[in-house]
């Protein structure tokens, strides 16, 4: 497997792992989101998606300049 491929593919795992933290902590505190919106609640997943991939390439980027 070519280097760029395991770069994406670790930075879609890792993202994707990230998101799942993300609802086990919506659920357990879900007392205090109670009041949000669905698409309040929908856009911050979004956009905590959105900063664990830039920041997950950022990092995973380092190997393919090597």
């Amino acid at each position: 497997m070519s280097r760029i491929k395991l770069v994406f593919l670790s930075a879609g795992l890792i993202v994707v792992l990230f998101g799942l933290y993300r609802a086990f902590f919506f659920f357990y505190y879900f007392d205090y989101f109670s009041s949000l919106s669905l698409k309040e609640i929908f856009v911050a997943f979004l956009q905590g998606a959105k900063i664990d991939l830039s920041i997950n390439l950022t990092f995973l980027s380092l190997p393919l300049l090597i």
